[in-house]
């Protein structure tokens, strides 16, 4: 008896936690523009690096 209350127990907390997570992926914020904007901006930083320096 004791086990079927920590199985559906667990499953709960599995369900909830999943949906955390799922929330959590599902808002992320666009930070930049597409894919080849940012490789193009990366392999400009790693070629040039600071000038300054």
């Amino acid at each position: 008896m004791k086990s079927e209350y920590f199985l559906l127990l667990g499953a709960a907390v599995a369900y909830f936690f999943g949906r955390f997570i799922m929330r959590g992926l599902l808002k992320r914020r666009h930070t930049g523009g597409s894919f080849r904007e940012l490789y193009r901006d990366n392999a400009e930083a790693l070629k040039g690096g600071d000038e300054d320096e």
